[in-house]
């Protein structure tokens, strides 16, 4: 959990939520719980975007994959890289702009 949130704190990308707080919590009724919060992305997930029927243009579809191959780019870069481990349509949220952020690193 601390290594995650060093990593997590760490990194500085348009296409990753930006870290707020770590902390845990001794809930008597739970037991022993971590928490990671990040920035909160509005806007719907790509997935939610396909599912409506949403198309892109060629153009478009292109420009989409460029933004999420640089964020994989400098995710990879680091060191040690950050290995996302579950990139799919409902991991990507589309910011209002259109930009593509990359979210669920848990």
């Amino acid at each position: 959990f601390e290594r995650e949130a060093r990593v997590l704190r760490s990194l500085d990308h348009p296409g990753v939520p930006a870290f707020v707080d770590a902390f845990e919590d001794d809930d008597p009724a739970g037991g022993h719980r971590f928490y990671i919060v990040s920035e909160h992305i509005e806007g719907p997930t790509l997935q939610a975007e396909i599912d409506r029927g949403r198309r892109w243009a060629p153009d478009e579809a292109r420009a989409l994959l460029k933004d999420l191959l640089e964020t994989l780019d400098y995710l990879h870069s680091l060191s040690p890289r950050v290995i996302h481990r579950d990139i799919k349509p409902g991991n990507v949220v589309l910011r209002p702009d259109g930009q593509p952020v990359l979210v669920d690193f848990g």
